[in-house]
């Protein structure tokens, strides 16, 4: 059970929860993963959602709206507010813009991964890196990787294709 200003919260078999994803940035709302007789929650601000088969990382938007991968059904979906995203073999982290209107995360189905930005997803690739959102929110660039090349891949597409990339890294006005 979680123990928050003093007060035990509903007990589960298990609670799981990430440090700096526990609260929204104004402290007003709180979620973490609970695990009860073999089914997964996500609990807001103390309220259970729906059961899952498993729970992935989730991220809290600042109006305090989850975005977590669920597993159902032998499949893994992106759960963002009352949204469930396409089925998948697996799910990364997901990522909110600042403003937590926009969710993208890596998926993969078979042996490719691709980048689902607002629930569209991109190219297929062997690899990709976690996404990063420009400061305005509205533009998102990650790494990939094909034929053991990689580039950065941003809303104008592909970049040059090189032996190795970094982490991609907006400009303060999103231009870049």
């Amino acid at each position: 059970f979680l123990v928050l200003d003093g007060k035990k919260a509903e007990a589960f078999d298990s609670i799981c929860y990430w440090p700096e994803d526990l609260f929204t940035p104004s402290g007003q709302t709180h979620a973490y993963k609970a695990v009860s007789g073999g089914k997964s929650f996500v609990v807001v601000n103390g309220k259970k959602s729906d059961a899952y088969d498993d729970v992935g990382r989730l991220a809290l938007s600042r109006d305090g709206t989850p975005a977590f991968p669920a597993k159902i059904d032998g499949c893994w979906h992106l759960v963002f507010g009352a949204t469930r995203g396409p089925a998948f073999d697996q799910i990364g982290i997901p990522v909110l813009n600042r403003e937590g209107s926009a969710c993208a995360y890596p998926a993969r189905r078979d042996r490719t991964w691709r980048m689902v930005v607002g629930g569209k997803e991109g190219p297929e690739y062997r690899d990709v890196d976690p996404p990063r959102f420009s400061p305005d929110g509205k533009r998102v660039a990650y790494g990939a990787q094909k034929d053991w090349k990689h580039c950065i891949v941003t809303d104008q597409g592909e970049g040059e294709w090189f032996g190795q990339v970094g982490a991609p890294v907006w400009s303060p006005d999103s231009a870049h």
